[in-house]
């Protein structure tokens, strides 16, 4: 996955958590007796879906900053190690 691509769907979850916000407080302002637009089951369901999308991205995104910091930590070793045998 690129940067790109990361950010993107970084947005995506922030814009969806905020939305899913506003509709939990809309329900939550219901009158007694009204009837529910949606289903606070329904969207915490949702919000669940959303987190547990957002929590993997981030999951990945650290192994990939580990993975690329490991490379470059080995390629440091490799040019460290050709340098002193040159000497």
């Amino acid at each position: 996955m690129k940067l790109a691509e990361a950010l993107i769907l970084r947005a995506d979850c922030l814009k969806q958590f905020r939305l899913l916000k506003d509709r939990l407080f809309a329900i939550a302002k219901i009158q007694e007796g009204d009837d529910l637009v949606e289903s606070p089951q329904d969207l915490m369901r949702s919000l669940e879906q959303i987190a547990t999308e957002f929590a993997d991205l981030i999951k990945r995104s650290i192994r990939r900053i580990r993975h690329f910091c490991l490379l470059k930590v080995k390629l440091f070793r490799i040019h460290w190690r050709n340098e002193m045998f040159l000497r």
